[in-house]
């Protein structure tokens, strides 16, 4: 039986290391990412309400402030997938 409980208790620990070690790198990586796009989509907005109201009628008839989203949340995907390639813990 020691072999048995010592053998279980070598997989636990290095299963709850792995779990806290994702754990921790996920709640760093979204906060980071949460920070940035925060950023990115508050510099954008500023730029784009900035313009004339005449430019930005038209930019939004076109669809401009649709496209904005869709490419800031391609950002944001980007980076939470280049941050899990990260994560690969041996």
């Amino acid at each position: 039986m020691p072999t048995l409980a010592a053998f279980l208790l070598a997989i636990t620990s290095s299963i709850v290391k792995r779990a806290l070690t994702a754990i921790g790198f996920a709640i760093f990586s979204y906060a980071t990412i949460s920070t940035i796009m925060g950023y990115l989509t508050s510099a954008i907005t500023t730029s784009y309400t900035g313009m004339s109201t005449t430019i930005l009628s038209l930019l939004n008839l076109a669809g401009a402030g649709q496209a904005l989203g869709i490419m800031i949340a391609a950002f944001s995907a980007r980076a939470a997938l280049m941050s899990i390639k990260k994560l690969r813990i041996q």
